[in-house]
């Protein structure tokens, strides 16, 4: 009789144990992974950073969705700033070749293209070093999200499991979530 029960109990500890393993094992196989620009969902669904903003749209989460958004955006600025200043670098190397090859230019600090030519610069180097922490925390973010949806979306649905249940009436079948 001893036997018997030590086996039931090595048997329900083994039950639980198990059920316990078994919704890990299932949200590691269906977690998002961000591997450059590119969005894996389990092995199923592969996404680039365009089809994300719908992807936490059908998933229902709005966290994700936000910080994925705000750093899409923030990473949208920091190419304009880098676009803008190189064409700013060019109108400047335009106008530092009508300044230094022109006959009419008079080769000093008060000429409008001397003028033309600092002032593009300065604010060619401005965007351009502005927009170097901009993407870094832009991609920083949209990378990010996929932790954010990790651990509080994908977490949030519990999947239930059947257990033995030990209690003052025997033992039963328990349904736990």
């Amino acid at each position: 009789m001893k036997n018997l029960l030590i086996l039931m109990a090595a048997a329900m500890i083994a039950v639980n144990v198990m059920a316990q393993e078994q919704p890990q094992a299932a949200a590691k196989g269906a977690q998002l992974v961000c591997s450059g620009n590119t969005y894996y969902y389990g092995t199923q669904e592969v996404m680039n950073k365009r089809q994300m903003l719908d992807w936490y749209a059908r998933h229902n989460c709005q966290e994700a969705y936000n910080q994925f958004a705000k750093g899409r955006n923030l990473a949208k600025a920091g190419w304009t700033c880098l676009g803008i200043g190189l064409a700013m670098d060019v109108a400047g190397f335009a106008s530092a070749a009508y300044f230094l090859y022109s006959p009419n230019s008079t080769k000093k600090t008060t000429d409008p293209a001397y003028i033309a030519l600092v002032s593009l610069s300065v604010g060619a180097a401005a965007l351009e070093i502005a927009c170097i922490p901009t993407l870094i925390v832009g991609y920083h973010k949209m990378h990010h999200s996929v932790d954010v949806y990790n651990v509080r979306c994908a977490t949030a649905k519990v999947q239930p499991y059947w257990a033995i249940q030990a209690s003052s009436n025997g033992l039963g079948l328990a349904m736990k979530f």
